[in-house]
């Protein structure tokens, strides 16, 4: 079993449906840096005191096994990044309510960036499972032409 010693911090990161196409995906959007540089930063930036690991998936079922995995490994955090999911599963909020992981909810771009789609709820629905959320809270040189919400 993959476990974290009680001195060092795990954060994963769990990227959801068309996110390991950063820097290829709407670039006017989502900027030009991949997944990878992103990780390699973060990387960089910490020292041996946290473990940073990473996991995507463009299917719901496998975000959701993936939270139950992580709660089994007693990893300190999640930093979810859902997609669309953000919008529409129920079963993900579930989960991470089910999970009790501490979680923050990531919105590369900021809701407002997805106001062409009118279908979306109003209120994201894993807002009703996390801790807290962040939107829009990329580099200067990622963010595209819609402000962060």
């Amino acid at each position: 079993m993959d476990t974290v010693s009680k001195e060092q911090m795990w954060i994963e990161i769990i990227n959801g449906p068309n996110l390991a196409r950063l820097g290829q995906r709407e670039p006017a959007l989502y900027g030009r840096e991949t997944m990878e540089d992103c990780l390699e930063r973060l990387h960089a930036a910490y020292d041996e005191r946290l473990r940073l690991t990473y996991f995507q998936s463009h299917h719901e079922g496998g975000l959701i096994e993936r939270l139950y995995e992580l709660q089994d490994q007693r990893v300190s955090g999640i930093v979810l990044t859902a997609g669309a999911y953000t919008h529409t599963s129920l079963a993900l909020a579930d989960a991470l309510r089910a999970t009790q992981l501490p979680a923050i909810e990531v919105h590369l771009a900021g809701l407002s960036a997805r106001a062409h789609t009118p279908e979306l709820p109003h209120r994201p629905r894993l807002s009703w499972g996390h801790h807290g959320t962040r939107y829009g809270r990329l580099p200067p040189r990622h963010r595209g032409p819609h402000p962060a919400t």
